[in-house]
Parts: structure tokens; sequence; C-alpha cells
């Protein structure tokens, strides 16, 4: 067209002015440019380039994913719980597109083969990728791989103990405390009888 040609960048309808990490350069009296330095999700968008001289305008429009592999927001970490509480484990990932998060459990005691996780009534994953336990029993202590990938890089995981302590308690059956207190009753209401009765079968 006939010159001068002015150019406009915008980013989602909003004039870009070429500050910060944006940089507008003029390449000649018919062309322009923008670079993006240290881009990041944050500069996702719709961008629009406007050329106008004195006939009239033309724009352009082009779209701009910028994919972002998955980082760690909340990394999970060792827990030491006691059992019968409520327990929540957390991992959350963000990154572009949404990382997806999967549990895995540890198959015996020890670290190293693990199994996908089988969700029980009292288990429940949320929606930022955290584990929740309702009323947590000792059958829940093992380790557990978190795992959160969105198809850019290899994604990020990581394996935690989750020790789940179960308070004293007697193991005593209820027939032998019984017997026990029987003999309590019996002694403090026949202490002759029960002296007397060892004395005989001693002799």
């Amino acid at each position: 067209g006939d010159l001068p040609v002015s150019f406009r960048w915008e980013r989602n309808s909003k004039q870009i002015l070429g500050t910060g990490n944006e940089i507008i350069r003029r390449l000649d009296e018919y062309s322009t440019s923008l670079v993006i330095e240290k881009i990041s999700s944050d500069y996702s968008g719709n961008y629009t380039c406007t050329a106008s001289n004195v006939a009239g305008l033309e724009k352009f429009t082009v779209p701009l994913t910028v994919n972002v592999p998955p980082k760690w927001i909340t990394e999970p970490k060792d827990s030491n719980v006691q059992a019968g509480q409520d327990v929540m484990i957390n991992c959350q990932a963000g990154g572009f597109p949404q990382p997806t998060t999967t549990w895995k459990k540890a198959v015996g005691t020890t670290p190293g083969d693990y199994k996908d996780f089988l969700f029980e009534p009292n288990i429940s994953l949320n929606a930022n990728g955290s584990l929740l336990f309702k009323k947590i029993t000792k059958a829940a202590q093992s380790y557990y791989l978190c795992e959160a990938k969105n198809g850019i890089g290899s994604g990020v995981s990581k394996v935690i103990f989750l020790k789940v302590n179960v308070p004293a308690h007697f193991t005593v059956k209820s027939k032998q405390v019984s017997d026990f207190l029987f003999f309590i009753f019996f002694y403090s209401f026949f202490p002759f009888y029960f002296f007397t009765s060892i004395f005989l079968f001693i002799s």
C-alpha cells in the first residue's frame, strides 16, 4: 500500500506497548515484528497486527499457545499420622496443558515396585491431585508414588512414605479379665479359706 504505513500490535484486544519482555521491531517501511523474551504461559493468547495508512487498515490475527511442562505447586512429602483421623496428602502440579495427577501404591513394604492405586469408599482423589483418607487405618501405611504429566517433557514425580500410628490398647480377652476379677472378689471375701487351702495343698 501507499506509504507511510503504521503498525499496531495487540494481545487479546489490548495494545502491546513494546515494554518489558515484549519488543516491537520495525524491519522496514512495510513490515514489523514482535519478539517475546523469556516467554511463559502468561503470554498465551490471540495476537493481532494492524497495518494502516491513509487509504484504510488491515488486520491479521494468530493464536499463540505456550506449552509448559509440569512443575510442583505443592510437592508431596512424608506424613506421620494417627489412625482414625482424616488425612490429606498433597500433590499439586501446574503447567499447560493442565497436568494429570495419578497415584500408585508400593507392592510390599519397600519402595521400588508400584501398582495402580485402587480407590476405596474412604479414599478419594481431589481435583487438585491431593489424596484424601477418611478415618485412616493401619492398612494404608505404605510408600506412595505421585506423578503429574501433561505430555510436555517427562513430568514430575515423588515417592513419599505414609506412616500410620495406632494408639496403645489392651488385647486381653474378656474371659481372662472376668476370671481375674472373680479371683479378686473371692480373695476379698474368703481370705482365711484361701490361705487354708494353700496350706493344705502344700502339706
